[in-house]
This record gives structure tokens, C-alpha cells and sequence, in this order.
């Protein structure tokens, strides 16, 4: 299993291929390599939460995309960024089968989506998802450093919930 710090680079390296991407030619180019790199830099800033807060690993279970987005909706829960993993998830399914449940592309190389849709989501949600985790872990280290507490009562004890629960 890589560690945290392990996940955590290579996240911030796909990331910069996501925004070179992007960023570089007018309309975009490699709509479907934009989603897929920032796909897979969701998955490394996941597993580095997954690896620091509960020291477990998506390659421990069976279905491991699954496990990722149900921790998403379950522990990712001080900024919400299920919906924005799970449609990074499933469009870069898509764009790299041409199918995803039962629905065909409408073209390959992910001309089907706008520049605006590219953006939003390999960038926009791609910051969102990383914030999220980031800022989670910051709540952590306060709590467990003595420092600030949690204001909410759903967690009594300022610690995330375990994996079991």
C-alpha cells in the first residue's frame, strides 16, 4: 500500500497534467484525458484521507471504486464532495469504455462535452474534492492537537467516525 505522502504527490502531479491540459489549447483538446487524469488524482487525494484519518486502503477490498465513493458520502462530511467524486467517477468511465451502465458515448474522445463541462469538473470539483480532504485533515490535527473542537454534536469525542460504523 503507498502511504499517505506517497498519494498525496501523485495527486498533486496528476493535477498539474489536468490543469497543463486544460490550460493549453483552446477549445480543449484532450477533453477525455482532462477527466481521466483529474479522475485519478481524486482517487490519490481519497486515498491519502483514507490512509491518514483511517489507515486503510481501497486495495484491501473487492470492489475498490465502490469503497471509495461510499467513504466519500461517509467520512467526507465537513465539505461534501460525493456528488463531484462520483460524477468524475462515472464520466471517466465513460469516456474511457464508451459505455457506462447500459448507455453508449455519443462520440469518442469526449467531444460530446463542452469546455465549460471539462473545466467544472477536472478543475472546479477536482479543487473541490482536494479542498474537502485537506480541510477535513486540518480539523483533525486541530482536534487531536488539543486545539480547536468540533462545534457540532454529532461527534462527542471531535473524532471521525470508524470505518466499521
Amino acid at each position: 500500500m503507498a502511504s499517505y505522502d506517497m498519494h498525496w504527490e501523485q495527486g498533486n502531479h496528476n493535477q498539474k497534467l489536468v490543469n497543463e491540459i486544460v490550460g493549453k489549447t483552446q477549445p480543449i483538446r484532450y477533453r477525455d484525458w482532462a477527466i481521466t487524469v483529474a479522475f485519478y488524482a481524486a482517487i490519490h487525494y481519497v486515498e491519502a484521507f483514507l490512509e491518514r484519518a483511517h489507515q486503510c486502503h481501497s486495495d484491501d477490498q473487492r470492489k475498490p471504486h465502490q469503497f471509495r465513493v461510499d467513504k466519500v458520502y461517509e467520512v467526507l462530511t465537513e465539505a461534501p464532495v460525493g456528488a463531484e467524486y462520483h460524477n468524475l467517477l462515472h464520466t471517466s468511465i465513460m469516456l474511457r469504455y464508451l459505455s457506462n451502465r447500459g448507455r453508449t458515448a455519443k462520440s469518442t474522445s469526449g467531444k460530446w462535452l463542452s469546455d465549460e463541462a471539462v473545466k467544472q469538473m477536472a478543475v472546479v470539483d477536482l479543487d473541490k474534492i482536494k479542498n474537502s480532504v485537506t480541510y477535513q485533515l486540518n480539523l483533525m490535527s486541530e482536534t487531536s492537537d488539543g486545539g480547536a473542537e468540533r462545534s457540532d454534536d454529532s461527534q462527542e469525542s471531535g473524532s471521525l467516525p470508524s470505518l466499521a460504523e
